[in-house]
């Protein structure tokens, strides 16, 4: 060598930068893939991204299977992501509610149809016996006009009997007051007639 000292590479870079600049690049990545991508161990990845955390340069969501690491999302845009995620569930909710509604609307068209199926046979089945009730009413008023008939036909029936009564008494009478006006002369006669 002739004693010149090697310059020194300033621009070192470690495994936390490698791993910074992979998530910044990628805006989002789950720790499996970083790990496989800069050739770690996934309980590596997932302390580097904590340290990365504590700094407020990533946030870390953990997911279903595995942690998911993305740079931080501005404040602002991390309220409108809320509001967003709020707004989001908030309609998820509405549709599941009208779905249920739905379901129950569905439910009582249903029983209404059911109900209307009852009243149209309850309907008709009180037409039908109103008509039998309406027939049994003329035939009842029929059969009273003809009991009437035939009453009418016995007070005539009983004047005509009535009146030959009265005529028998009347012929009574009279044979009576014959007898009785006879009786006199015939006690006369008794007296004064044949003997034998």
């Amino acid at each position: 060598m002739d004693g010149a000292r090697p310059e020194i590479d300033k621009t070192v870079e470690t495994v936390i930068d490698r791993f910074y600049g992979l998530v910044s690049s990628s805006k989002s990545i789950t720790a499996k893939r970083a790990a496989a991508a800069l050739s770690l161990a996934p309980g590596q990845v997932e302390k580097l991204a904590r340290l990365l955390e504590d700094a407020k340069l990533v946030s870390i969501d953990y997911g279903v299977s595995d942690m998911v690491i993305s740079l931080p999302v501005a404040p602002e845009k991390a309220r409108e992501q809320k509001r967003l995620a709020f707004v989001a569930a908030q309609q998820s909710e509405c549709r599941a509610a009208a779905a249920e509604l739905l379901g129950e609307v569905s439910a009582v068209r249903g029983a209404a149809g059911y109900a209307s199926d009852l009243a149209a046979s309850a309907l008709s089945r009180a037409n039908a016996l109103s008509l039998k009730i309406r027939n049994t009413a003329k035939l009842r008023q029929e059969e009273a006009a003809a009991y009437a008939k035939d009453l009418s036909l016995s007070r005539d029936n009983a004047a005509a009997a009535k009146e030959l009564a009265k005529g028998a008494l009347a012929s009574c009478e009279e044979i009576e007051q014959r007898v009785a006006e006879a009786a006199p002369q015939a006690q006369a006669g008794k007296a004064v007639g044949p003997r034998k």
